[in-house]
Parts: C-alpha cells; sequence; structure tokens
C-alpha cells in the first residue's frame, strides 16, 4: 500500500482553499501526479508531494507533519 495525500489535506494543513492548491499543481514545474482516486478525490503520493510543496516553499515542516497525521492508503 501507498501512503497519499489530496488536495483537502493540503489547503487544510497549510490554511488555504482547494483550489489554491489545485492553481499550484498547475502553475509550478513537476508537480507529483495523482496515482489514483476515491470518488472526486485525487490521490497523491504523499511524500513526493510534502517534497514538491516543501521545494517551492508552500508548506513548512510543520504543515507537512500535520499532513502526515491525515495520509490515507491506497
Amino acid at each position: 500500500m501507498t501512503t497519499c495525500t489530496t488536495r483537502r489535506i493540503i489547503a487544510a494543513s497549510t490554511g488555504v482553499h482547494p483550489y489554491t492548491v489545485y492553481q499550484w499543481a498547475k502553475g509550478l514545474p513537476n508537480c507529483p501526479e495523482p496515482i489514483g482516486s476515491h470518488g472526486r478525490t485525487l490521490l497523491l503520493p504523499a511524500e513526493e508531494t510534502y517534497a514538491w510543496l516543501k521545494s517551492h516553499g508552500r508548506a513548512t515542516p510543520e504543515q507537512i507533519d500535520a499532513m502526515r497525521e491525515r495520509e490515507v492508503l491506497a
């Protein structure tokens, strides 16, 4: 099983709207591709996504820890 995160988890942990996370994914290079979905929710590879957020200055280590607490399995 793979640990995953979602745009809603990222948004809740960073204090932004989910659409903002969508815009980050479209506007910044090398955004991790979804590895699956649950209904309409895209599942993103957790560790790759956290590294991407950190490298683009979009999440602090504390925010990433908060995301890890809400990870889902795929």
